[in-house]
Formats: C-alpha cells, sequence, structure tokens
C-alpha cells in the first residue's frame, strides 16, 4: 500500500550494510554488543513500475515494548522516490571516493536501472533516509533498453566498512584500482558499456559512460 496500486515490481535489494559495520566496529566487542549490531533493521529497495517508484523500507524490527523481542521478517515502508519510465532492476554496489585521508575507500551506492528511459539513477544511501527528499547524485544515461548490471569484483565488507581500495597488482607500475568499473548490458543492441566509479579528484569521466565493449548489433530474428 506504499504506491497507489503496489503491483509490477521488478526489482529488489536489501542493504544490510550498517550491521556489518557495526559488528566490525572495535568498540562493539562484547556478546550484548554484536547481538544489539545484528538486530539492526536492514534497508529494503523495491523498483515499482505503478506508478514509477523507488520504494523504501525496512526489515527486521525490536518491540516496541521494550521486552528485548526482536521479528526478523517484519517489514515497514517509509516512503517512496520518483523515478523515470521503466524501472526493472536494483544493484547495491560501490563507488570510489577520496577521503580526507587522501586515500581511495569504497561508498555504497543504490543503482536503480530504468530500462525504457535508457538510464540508470545512483543513489547515495544516506541521502534515501528521506524518500521524501531523496535526490540521485547522478543520472547515468546510456544505450537503448539497460538490462543486466555487473560490477568489479568487491566485497560487501570492504563496502559497509568503507575501506581502502587497494590497486590492481595485476598491473604494476600504473596505480589502477582493482575495483573501478560497472557494466551495463544492452538489451536492444547486444553491446556492454563501461561505466567509471572511480571518483578520485578531478576526473571528469566519474559516474560517466567511458568505453564500449562489442558492436551495436540488433536483436536477430528466429
Amino acid at each position: 500500500n506504499s504506491n497507489s496500486s503496489g503491483t509490477d515490481s521488478r526489482g529488489i535489494a536489501i542493504d544490510y550494510s550498517e550491521r556489518i559495520s557495526c559488528e566490525k566496529d572495535p568498540v562493539n566487542n562484547t556478546p550484548a554488543s554484536q547481538l544489539a549490531c545484528a538486530q539492526r533493521s536492514a534497508r529494503v529497495f523495491i523498483a515499482n513500475r505503478t506508478p514509477f517508484t523507488l520504494v523504501v523500507g525496512q526489515l527486521g524490527k525490536l518491540s516496541d515494548s521494550g521486552d528485548g523481542t526482536y521479528d526478523a521478517d517484519q517489514l515497514n515502508f517509509i516512503g517512496n522516490v520518483s523515478l523515470t519510465a521503466g524501472p526493472s532492476k536494483l544493484y547495491l554496489a560501490p563507488v570510489v571516493r577520496t577521503w580526507p585521508d587522501g586515500k581511495s575507500h569504497y561508498e555504497l551506492r543504490l543503482f536503480v536501472v530504468c530500462y525504457d528511459t535508457n538510464s540508470i539513477f545512483i543513489y547515495d544511501l544516506h541521502g534515501l533516509d528521506a524518500p521524501s527528499t531523496a535526490t540521485p547524485e547522478k543520472i547515468v544515461y546510456t544505450g537503448p533498453g539497460p538490462f543486466a548490471l555487473a560490477f568489479d569484483p568487491f566485497s560487501m565488507q570492504d563496502a559497509a566498512t568503507n575501506a581502502e581500495v587497494p590497486v590492481d597488482g595485476r598491473l604494476p607500475g600504473l596505480a589502477l584500482k582493482r575495483y573501478r568499473f560497472a557494466y551495463v548490458a544492452s538489451f536492444h543492441q547486444s553491446y556492454l558499456q563501461v561505466i567509471d566509479l572511480d571518483g578520485t579528484p578531478n576526473s571528469e569521466t566519474f559516474e560517466n559512460v567511458v568505453f564500449t565493449l562489442g558492436k551495436p548489433t540488433p536483436p536477430k530474428g528466429q
């Protein structure tokens, strides 16, 4: 009931990064603290087409009675964010940002693929805590019919704890990062586009399409 009809949901993503970062914090080194971390609500995101929105919710909740009862299956919706036509898939993955320590760190983002409008919305997760005022960090425009999205390998633990992004040892001397790109598959033209996710200072290509892989080819009939 968070949308006008609540039908035609095409994707769901569950963000449990706050539980991970809480558990990895050295201050939370007691069994009671670890239990409290495990019982933090996870954020839930759903791509919906009626209307075109990103539905935001929370999964897991401690009882309001104060008796310590925890319901891991309780799902509460807190709002939604307007999108363009055709939201279809959701992905949680990091980008690379330079922190005050001068080093490059992982920062989690939510990627929403909108098939009908050839676009990908990128959201900073902190901005989605208040859905009514959330705005995308970036809208990436792609070729026709963006469908599947993949990323350079990463661990959710590194992304949740904002770990430093290591240098790719396979290419010594170039100082390239091990994590840098997202890959978009075009359903209509059978090729890949590559999005740069390395937001180091003065990067003019950050969160933009920078390469194509393969020649755009219309689907072949039977």
